[in-house]
């Protein structure tokens, strides 16, 4: 379990949050679908009980600026703003549910300070208030090796972030 599962974990909680908005009828989403609960199962096939997963007081009928941006123009704004923080960009894929979700991997030239920080990261790179309905962010240093891994879904109001807290120097 640990980071590798956040971007899973992410899509799902968009997924729910799309389900939500579409099928029910209450002005409060966690009213129409309750709460998530998450289990997992790795292929040796031991289980861990309640992984992740809830959903927060969501209003129905949010709306995104970036919702209707095209595979290309989410990469580009997310280019322009990695490279605006000295981040390098590996990799942009766009994940749907109902509007764009980017899931973006970067490597930060200081991972330590990317580690502590990676919350102003997020705001710099998706938005403060966001752009997205959500968003999945993977950190890596230099090496190659990652360090952070962020879900964020406005749809369930929910976030997942798994942090090695000692990355290199």
């Amino acid at each position: 379990m640990g980071g590798p599962t956040t971007e899973a974990l992410w899509q799902a909680e968009l997924l729910v949050g799309a389900l939500a908005e579409l099928a029910g009828s209450h002005r409060s989403l966690q009213r129409d679908i309750g709460t998530i609960d998450v289990s997992a199962q790795l292929p040796d096939g031991k289980v861990f009980p309640d992984v992740g997963g809830s959903i927060g007081g969501v209003a129905r009928g949010q709306h995104f600026a970036g919702a209707t941006y095209t595979d290309a123009e989410v990469r580009h704004s997310v280019e322009r703003r990695a490279s605006a923080l000295g981040l390098t960009v590996d990799s942009v894929a766009v994940f749907r549910a109902l509007g764009a979700a980017p899931a973006v991997v970067v490597t930060a030239p200081n991972i330590r300070a990317a580690t502590t920080n990676h919350d102003l990261l997020e705001n710099k790179l998706f938005g403060s208030t966001p752009l997205y309905e959500g968003y999945f962010l993977e950190i890596r240093g230099k090496d190659g090796k990652p360090h952070v891994w962020r879900g964020f879904s406005a749809l369930t109001a929910t976030g997942l972030i798994w942090i090695d807290r000692a990355p290199p120097g």
